[in-house]
């Protein structure tokens, strides 16, 4: 009797059958078979079975028949010659590759290919330059100067030599004695499979080798092996269909980063950042959407984005959104970005926004980067590395200085526009810009200190305390206008006000008349007197004797305020 294939699987997956004449024993009902007299066998039964008398052990070993691969379900499913003994199997043996001997590759090749696939002109040089260079990836992206070189990096990282992967971490499903094993890829093998270049895109580009070790069957018999050269196709292949999809999302407001988690392995230069909506809640929610910023190119299941400054800014200058993690919230647009398949990822409407995995508040101090005095417009643009908050501004935290140290004026009443912002201009007072105008060698070079009191960011942190130098510096070219004077003639005193601080050394006094009326009259110039002030807005004139007595003899001249 030739037993079926089956029926042969059958018994050897029973473990106390047929494992030597002590456990093979044959039970016959009378209906098996007729002698020729046409009168039925006498039956065995189960009770008084008959023991095989001889006996020949399984010397096959078994062979890997069919097995399909499902990228979609990340599901590989081996079928082999006979049943084979699944508690043993080692997953990690199997290695796919992309032919029955694995395509060699040079990176820098593919690299430099990625990178006229995506630039042109200067930027594809500069990219396809980083394809070169023999170092980690992190010193490839500080050597780099611009966003297209560090690409570069990114996709040299991301190519290996050979289009090969051996499994790690995934877990047969029916650990047990059967014809088939079914195993389920980890999301780790899962993404290194989509990871490698050429590898598992097609049933052509699928091939499978094993060890003998692999498995053995029910009677120790190791599997035949499948080795790189003679490396088995798939019957069955399930292209990738399946969408990526965002997963969850970290932001770290002190680095100006996200962090994105999708659920398979994506391709960072398709990032559209405009395309992702940030949130402070899923209803009746303030939003900005990213018009910038730099992501990393290595393909990965993790995209880091480092915000563009200037969305930074703006985002750090709304109060409501991004300031702590229940109010940030993040929405997905489709076609922000594709698997490594093509695959778009799935959208994400703002009323189903994820909320924050993991939020780190800005705890940075701001600095301030640059100072711009200019005395013509009594102003100075104060420059920060982020968005301040202008109703925190104190005044007296900023002074300027001369170079030598030797002046110093501490601002006491300007004030600052009502507009958050990394720019801050200060409206000198009146008071303070004539003080700073009275100081010369403050005019000439200047210095401007601020103080960690002056002002604070929009999460309120102080700023850095510092000081440098004030660039550019607008001096004053506005001529002084005189506002007013006054004469005491018991005393002889003239003294003159003007619309900003004058330096009294300069003043010539025979260039002064004083005359009886605005449109002339009599008139007496001045031939002498003597400056009785200091640098100041009052020009203080002491009349010599002959011109109060010149002014007392004009008739008509310095009789009243007329």
């Amino acid at each position: 009797v030739h037993g079926t294939a089956t029926d042969l699987n059958a018994i050897k997956s029973r473990t106390a059958l047929a494992r030597g004449l002590n456990t093979t024993f044959l039970v016959i009902s009378a209906e098996a078979i007729k002698g020729f007299n046409e009168l039925p066998v006498q039956s065995i039964v189960t009770t008084n079975a008959l023991q095989a008398s001889g006996y020949t052990a399984d010397t096959t070993r078994p062979g890997l028949a069919w097995y399909s691969l499902d990228m979609n379900a990340g599901l590989l499913v081996l079928t082999f010659s006979e049943v084979v003994d699944g508690s043993g199997f080692a997953v990690g043996d199997i290695t796919l590759q992309d032919g029955t001997t694995p395509s060699v590759r040079d990176p820098a090749q593919l690299c430099a290919a990625a990178c006229q696939a995506t630039y042109t002109g200067a930027s594809a040089l500069a990219c396809n330059a980083s394809c070169y260079l023999n170092v980690s990836l992190a010193i490839c992206l500080q050597s780099c100067a611009s966003t297209a070189c560090q690409a570069g990096c990114g996709y040299l990282q991301n190519d290996v030599a050979t289009s090969s992967y051996t499994l790690t971490n995934s877990v047969v499903t029916n650990p047990v004695i059967a014809l088939t094993i079914f195993v389920n890829l980890s999301t780790t093998d899962l993404n290194a499979i989509k990871n490698t270049r050429g590898l598992a895109t097609a049933a052509s580009s699928t091939y499978i080798i094993f060890p003998a070790n692999l498995v053995n069957d029910v009677f120790g018999l190791s599997i035949i092996p499948i080795v790189v050269g003679s490396a088995a196709p798939a019957q069955s292949y399930t292209p990738d269909t399946t969408a990526p999809q965002l997963r969850a999302f970290s932001v770290d407001m002190s680095a100006g980063s996200i962090s994105l988690t999708f659920s398979e392995v994506i391709q960072p230069q398709t990032l559209a950042l405009p395309l992702l909506l940030l949130q402070s809640a899923r209803t009746q929610f303030a939003n900005y959407t990213l018009t910038g910023g730099f992501a990393s190119t290595a393909r990965n299941t993790v995209v880091d984005v480092l915000l563009a400054t200037a969305d930074l800014n703006s985002i750090k200058a709304m109060d409501n959104i991004f300031r702590r993690a229940n109010d940030t919230y993040l929405s997905v647009q489709y076609g922000a970005v594709t698997d490594i398949r093509g695959n778009n990822v799935t959208e994400i409407a703002s009323s189903q926004a994820l909320i924050v995995s993991s939020f780190v508040a800005d705890t940075v101090r701001p600095q301030l980067l640059a100072a711009n005095l200019d005395l013509n417009a009594g102003t100075i643009v104060l420059s920060f590395a982020e968005t301040v908050r202008t109703n925190t501004f104190t005044a007296n935290g900023l002074s300027l200085s001369s170079t030598n140290g030797s002046s110093v004026v501490t601002l006491a009443s300007s004030t600052v526009g009502a507009v958050n912002s990394p720019s801050v201009t200060v409206t000198l007072s009146f008071a303070d810009l004539n003080n700073v105008k009275l100081a010369a060698d403050i005019r000439a070079a200047s210095r401007l200190s601020i103080a960690n009191t002056t002002i604070a960011d929009m999460r309120g942190n102080i700023v850095e305390a510092g000081q440098l130098p004030l660039s550019p510096f607008t001096p004053d070219t506005t001529s002084p206008t005189m506002l007013s004077f006054s004469l005491n003639m018991n005393t002889g005193i003239l003294s003159c006000t003007f619309s900003e601080p004058v330096n009294v050394s300069s003043a010539q006094l025979v260039e002064l008349r004083l005359q009886g009326r605005a449109n002339g009259g009599k008139a007496v110039q001045l031939n002498g007197g003597a400056v009785q002030s200091p640098n100041g807005l009052v020009l203080s004139i002491a009349l010599s004797a002959a011109d109060l007595t010149a002014v007392k003899a004009a008739y008509g001249c310095a009789t009243a305020n007329q």
